[in-house]
C-alpha cells in the first residue's frame, strides 16, 4: 500500500521504478497525488490497473467542496467511501510525505510501515509530524549521506538507497535519431531534463546564456511552482516543456553536455538529482554546481563548477571527452542498478516484518526474493 505525493508516473523516476519492480513479486496498491475537477460531483476515488499485479487509485477532488477541509482529509474521506478500505489486506504501508501517514489509521494493522523521504521535498522535514511519524515508521530510507548519518542516529533500521538508472533505456535510447523538435534547436546544445522547480538555479542559467550566447541551452521537463516570470527568457534558452519518459533518452542523445545548475543553499541542496546517472548513461559530460551529494558520489565522472566558473566548465565539457572518462562514466552508471536497489529495500522491510512477527501471503518474509 503506497501513499505517494505524486502522480503515479516514470518521470516521477523512483515511486515508479520501485512499486514498478515490487509489484511483480508483491500486489501494490499506489495512492497518487490528487487531481481537481471542476465538476460539482463529490470527491471520488478512481482505480486503474496499468500494471497487472498494481493497481492505481487517484482521487479525484471536485474544486466545488468545502474549501475549509484540507486536501488531505477529504482524501481520506473519499478512501473511506470507495469501498476500498474493505479490499485490502493487512499490508506493508509505504508514506512517501509524513503527513500522508494519517491515512494508516483507515487500515488495518500494518504488516510493517515504511518512511520513504529519499526525494528532496520540504514536507519530509516538518515539525512534529514529521517527528510522530518516525518513531512510528519501522523502516526509514534515506538518499543522502548526511540524511543516512541523521536518521540513523535516532532510528534502529535505516537504509542508505543509492541512486539508480535503468541504464538500457538511456543508453540504447540515445543513440536514437534527434527528436524533431530538439533537432530544430542550433546545436551545440547544453541541456537539463528534469523538473522546473524552486531548486534550480534560473539566475546561473541566464549567467550562462548571456556568457555563450552561441550555445543553445535546452530546458525540459514541466515547471512546478515557478512563475512564468522567473523562468529565463535569453533568446538562446529554449523551454521545451516535458517529454515522456520512453523519449528522454532520444532528447539527451541530442545534447553536447548535460547541466545541473541546481542551487547549493541550505537543506535544499542535500538531495540526488537522478538526472545525472540519465545523462552519464546516455554518454554525456554533466556539469554540475557542487551539489554535496553530487560531489561526493560523481566528483571524478562529473565537472563540479561554482557560478562564477560554471560557463567556463560547460565550454570545457563541449570539448573532445577523454575516452577514460567516458568509460568511467558508463561503468559507474551500469552498476547503478534498479533491480538490486529495490531488492535492497524490499530485504529490509522484509526484516522489518519479521521483527512485528507477522506473516503474509502478500509479501514473502525471504531474502531469496533479492534479484540476482
Amino acid at each position: 500500500m503506497v501513499h505517494s505525493h505524486v502522480p503515479w508516473s516514470p518521470a516521477f523516476s523512483r515511486p515508479y521504478q520501485t512499486h514498478t519492480r515490487l509489484s511483480e513479486r508483491h500486489p501494490v496498491l499506489f495512492v497518487e497525488r490528487p487531481v481537481f475537477s471542476s465538476a460539482e460531483s463529490p470527491d471520488e476515488i478512481r482505480v486503474r490497473h496499468p500494471l497487472p499485479h498494481l493497481a492505481v487509485a487517484q482521487p479525484v477532488l471536485s474544486a466545488y467542496a468545502d474549501a475549509a477541509a484540507t486536501v488531505e482529509s477529504r482524501v481520506r474521506d473519499a478512501l473511506r467511501r470507495s469501498g476500498l478500505l474493505e479490499e485490502v489486506p493487512p499490508a506493508v504501508h509505504w508514506v512517501y510525505r509524513p503527513d500522508l501517514a494519517a491515512r494508516l489509521e483507515l487500515f488495518a494493522e500494518p504488516l510493517a510501515v515504511v518512511d520513504d523521504c529519499v526525494e528532496d521535498d520540504p514536507e519530509c522535514e516538518s515539525g512534529d509530524d514529521e517527528a510522530d511519524f518516525r518513531r512510528r515508521a519501522d523502516v526509514v530510507f534515506t538518499g543522502g549521506h548526511a540524511q543516512f548519518l541523521s536518521r540513523r542516529a535516532t532510528h534502529p533500521r535505516v537504509g542508505l538507497i543509492e541512486p539508480a538508472v535503468d541504464f538500457d533505456h538511456f543508453r540504447n535510447g540515445a543513440r536514437a535519431p534527434l527528436p524533431i523538435d530538439l533537432e530544430r534547436i542550433p546545436a551545440p546544445r547544453a541541456g537539463f531534463a528534469g523538473v522546473l522547480d524552486a531548486r534550480l538555479d534560473y539566475e546561473l542559467v541566464d549567467r550562462l546564456a548571456a556568457e555563450r550566447p552561441a550555445l543553445s541551452i535546452v530546458l525540459i521537463g514541466p515547471v512546478d511552482g515557478v512563475p512564468r516570470k522567473r523562468l529565463p527568457s535569453a533568446p538562446n534558452v529554449f523551454l521545451v516543456g516535458p517529454r515522456p519518459y520512453e523519449d528522454r533518452p532520444a532528447y539527451l542523445g541530442g545534447f553536447a553536455v548535460g547541466l545541473l545548475p541546481y542551487r547549493t543553499e541550505g537543506a535544499r541542496s542535500l538531495f540526488h538529482p537522478a538526472q545525472v546517472l540519465e545523462l552519464l548513461a546516455a554518454g554525456r559530460p554533466v556539469v554540475s554546481t557542487p551539489l554535496p551529494e553530487v560531489a561526493r558520489r560523481y566528483g571524478d565522472v562529473v565537472a563540479i563548477a561554482e557560478p562564477e566558473g560554471f560557463a567556463a566548465a560547460v565550454e570545457t565539457a563541449l570539448g573532445p571527452w577523454p575516452a577514460a572518462g567516458s568509460e568511467r562514466a558508463f561503468a559507474r552508471a551500469r552498476a547503478a542498478s534498479w533491480p538490486r536497489v529495490v531488492g535492497e529495500m524490499e530485504i529490509l522491510v522484509a526484516r522489518a516484518i519479521q521483527d512485528r512477527g507477522r506473516t503474509s501471503r502478500h509479501f514473502d518474509p525471504l531474502e531469496r526474493l533479492l534479484p540476482g
